[in-house]
């Protein structure tokens, strides 16, 4: 009899013992559960602080809306101010693809009569002499001239760009170097191998005209082929003058608005995609400008050579740091109101990075009258598939 009941006994404590841990397991497993849901709140939060767009601009003509929103990144923007602080950024892998002037102005000599300029085995054209070999300096000097290389400049700020590029693991670079077509001895496909690079750099000539709109085209079609779609990417175009040679693919009848539209087409192909211009000297600075506002990029201006490095390198950094926020936030949330009711319209092809884009709506029957406000908002949707509304991102209030 005391042996039974000193079974029982023992049974309930085991039965004690078991429902006690389960309950501790319940238990965690609900602490955890909350613990992780805040951590995640909390990581949502903080990507919200990474996301910066700005309506630029908004046209209404009931019942139609046009809105214009541009997009950075917060990130770019701290570790621009930071840099020299110990705060850790995470930059993604970027496919690049540098396209370049290779035509006959990047090397020239002024002031020059027209025999002295086929004496030093150059091309003669208002007054002065171009497409020149390096080695002929000291023709042009005795010739009375003054001598003007832009290509040794440009070598040197690739050669740099390559450098810090690629010391990023993941990252790949392309060059596209165009005349009047792409050149493609003086062009490579995307690959991280710098001394590979470096040698088709140290091939460059500069001879004949200029084809921007070839050299986009062509770095397009590279990425479109070589890279994946969930990469970011960056093209930058440099050029010294005018583009005067056209491209069927766009087919506008006018050179520089082929430039420009191969730009327009390239933003319009590829997904994470940001183009850069760079003018240099004489440079074309409304189509440069045009092809970097098409691609969600920046223009800049140099009007000496030797800047160009600096220029490049200032680029290569804003590259590094870019973040693929576009994984970050899922789309947006677009308010409209009128004098006493409010729609909210979901926009889900946000701008990427650096890109700027337009958006139409028709609020026929979903609000009527004056539209007197409008509100951005980031929605990110949670592991637990929670949507989370972030912060204001920017608004717009009818005058």
């Amino acid at each position: 009899m005391k042996n039974k009941k000193a079974l029982s006994t023992i049974v309930i404590t085991l039965i004690i013992v078991l429902l006690s841990l389960i309950a501790i397991t319940i238990l965690s497993i609900v602490v955890w559960g909350i613990i992780e849901q805040h951590a995640e709140t909390a990581e949502i939060q903080n990507r919200f602080f990474g996301e910066n767009i700005d309506l630029m601009s908004v046209n209404t003509y009931y019942p139609f809306v046009n809105i214009t929103l541009t997009r950075q990144t917060g990130e770019i923007k701290a570790t621009e101010i930071n840099r020299t602080t110990t705060t850790e950024t995470t930059s993604s892998e970027v496919d690049i693809i540098s396209v370049v002037d290779l035509s006959g102005s990047m090397i020239s000599c002024f002031g020059i009569t027209q025999s002295c300029c086929t004496s030093i085995g150059g091309t003669y054209g208002g007054g002065s002499c171009f497409s020149l070999p390096l080695t002929s300096q000291a023709g042009c000097i005795s010739c009375g001239g003054t001598w003007e290389d832009k290509l040794t400049p440009l070598k040197d700020a690739n050669k740099n760009m390559i450098n810090t590029l690629l010391v990023e693991e993941g990252n790949r670079l392309s060059l596209v170097g165009y005349r009047s077509n792409v050149i493609n001895p003086a062009s490579a496909a995307l690959t991280n191998n710098i001394s590979f690079l470096t040698t088709r750099i140290d091939s460059w000539t500069a001879t004949s005209n200029t084809c921007i709109c070839c050299g986009i085209n062509n770095a397009s079609d590279t990425l479109l082929a070589q890279s994946s779609s969930d990469k970011s990417k960056a093209i930058i175009v440099m050029s010294d003058g005018e583009a005067n040679v056209r491209c069927s693919r766009q087919g506008t009848g006018d050179a520089k608005q082929d430039a420009i539209h191969a730009a327009c087409d390239a933003n319009g192909t590829l997904s994470n995609i940001a183009i850069w211009s760079i003018g240099v000297g004489d440079a074309d600075t409304a189509t440069l400008t045009s092809i970097a506002q098409c691609g969600g990029g920046s223009y800049f201006s140099v009007l000496n050579a030797s800047e160009l490095t600096q220029i490049y390198q200032a680029i290569a950094e804003e590259i590094q740091f870019m973040y693929q926020s576009a994984e970050s936030l899922n789309y947006l949330a677009i308010v409209f109101y009128n004098a006493t009711d409010s729609y909210k319209e979901t926009l889900y092809n946000i701008p990427e990075i650096l890109q700027t884009k337009t958006y139409n709506f028709n609020l026929q029957g979903l609000l009527s009258g004056t539209i007197i406000k409008i509100e951005v908002y980031p929605i990110i949707v949670s592991k637990s598939k929670n949507e989370v509304t972030g912060p204001l991102l920017s608004s717009w209030t009818a005058d």
